[in-house]
């Protein structure tokens, strides 16, 4: 079997038309057509693609004799447009819970931190401090634990998104690509920003540090550094959990059909490493 009619007989089998492959590829359904017909040759990017679209490797596709691979038998979910869109709605909405309940954690620690240095220095008293301080960290951090857990269970019903191969509509494909080249300067400008912010974070404590000999100063410090890598890591959640939304639908990055395959296998064999440790 050659590469062209291997290309035909794994679109077939993942149930997309020739129009619905090209979408997925950045080609026109002619240039797909002509591959199926063996009147013109994928380049090498292109194979790469395919290889990870289909959950197979390049060599499977491009040698004359290649080994089935179980995860192309696998039936493909479909996907409907008021699926990927309640979907995307969620991960809106999630995207800035989390977010703020990452920041939520960050500085949960920041008023026992200043409260401790204020009774060290002998402005506040050590049990108003110990009591206020620990109050305010236990309240962050339930409050953000309650986020986590209801976003997670929100999400269940689109865990298959994560782990199955699925067969998005031809519509949702485009609302997705559409979505994803609208965000993308958005996502490297808040990524910037972010990463920028979470480095420049150390420079309060470093100075506080070298030029003041206060404790209080050096807690107080420390405190605008996690406000800070707080703030930055808030935007990195906030344009992830969007971007990542994407990739899923469109089965991309670390969602795409091989690193879906990959990660299953993985999974068995740390289920298999740890029964053996117990049973041992």
């Amino acid at each position: 079997m050659g590469l062209s009619e291997r290309v035909t007989a794994l679109r077939k089998q993942a149930g997309w038309s020739q129009e619905e492959l090209a979408q997925r590829l950045d080609v026109s359904r002619q240039a797909v057509s002509k591959w199926e017909s063996g009147q013109a040759m994928p380049d090498l990017d292109r194979v790469v693609r395919m290889s990870e679209l289909f959950g197979v490797s390049t060599d499977s596709l491009l040698k004359d004799t290649p080994e089935p691979d179980r995860s192309v038998q696998e039936a493909a979910r479909a996907v409907t447009m008021e699926e990927a869109e309640a979907f995307l709605s969620l991960k809106e909405t999630m995207a800035d819970r989390i977010a703020w309940a990452v920041l939520a954690c960050v500085l949960a620690p920041i008023p026992l931190l200043m409260l401790s240095a204020l009774a060290e220095a002998g402005r506040l008293s050590e049990n108003v401090a110990g009591a206020v301080g620990i109050a305010a960290l236990l309240v962050l951090a339930a409050g953000a634990v309650a986020v986590f857990m209801s976003c997670g269970t929100a999400s269940e019903r689109y865990e298959y998104l994560e782990k199955e191969p699925i067969q998005a509509a031809r519509s949702v494909i485009q609302m997705a690509r559409e979505q994803q080249e609208s965000s993308r300067e958005r996502y490297g400008r808040w990524n910037v920003v972010g990463v920028s912010l979470c480095i420049l974070a150390a420079l309060p404590l470093l100075i506080a540090a070298m030029l003041s000999e206060s404790a209080v100063a050096v807690i107080a410090a420390l405190c605008v550094t996690l406000a800070l890598a707080g703030l930055g890591t808030t935007f990195l959640i906030r344009v992830g959990i969007r971007w990542e939304s994407l990739q899923k639908l469109l089965e991309e990055g670390d969602y795409s059909r091989e690193a879906k395959r990959r990660r299953h296998g993985h999974g068995s064999l740390s289920a298999a490493f740890w029964l053996g440790t117990v049973s041992i």
